[in-house]
């Protein structure tokens, strides 16, 4: 099982707990391989725009794009409050849908939960919650999602 995982990226740690959540829970528990668009960056050459590299950024999108392709589920986190809207993870849930990679929302964004798009393509939708135990809970509901769209490759 190949899971992506879509996402604002800031240079706030706040902001990118949860691909550690994932990346623990399917990664190392569950052995999946998970794709983190992250991967060979760091929080430190961020700025509140997304991101700054000597790499083109050409080649993070194709690179990420064609993760999608082999993917078999994404993750996408939309959170409220961000200083901007990510238009590269409204783009990966375009390229998701377009693959027919199921779309597994977790938002805490009345918007981006209600969003006609979202309540059409995303295969779950998951509210985020504010307490520690809403948030558990969430976390669980999507690796539980995951886990039962597993099935073996042949």
């Amino acid at each position: 099982m190949i899971v992506y995982l879509s996402g604002t990226i800031t240079p706030k740690p706040e902001h990118n707990q949860w691909r550690g959540v994932f990346h623990n829970q399917l990664g190392t528990i569950s052995g999946f391989t998970v794709l983190d668009p992250m991967r060979g960056k760091s929080v430190n050459d961020l700025d509140v725009k997304g991101y700054t590299s000597a790499i083109p950024f050409t080649l993070f999108v194709e690179r990420d794009r064609a993760d999608i392709a082999a993917a078999d589920v994404m993750i996408v986190v939309f959170r409220k409050g961000l200083s901007r809207q990510s238009i590269g993870t409204w783009w990966e849930c375009g390229w998701a849908s377009d693959a027919h990679t199921p779309i597994l929302l977790l938002t805490d964004d009345i918007d981006v939960f209600k969003h006609p798009f979202m309540e059409k393509y995303a295969a779950l939708r998951v509210w985020f919650g504010v307490t520690g135990d809403e948030v558990r809970e969430a976390y669980n509901e999507i690796i539980g999602a995951v886990r039962f769209l597993d099935k073996p490759h042949r």
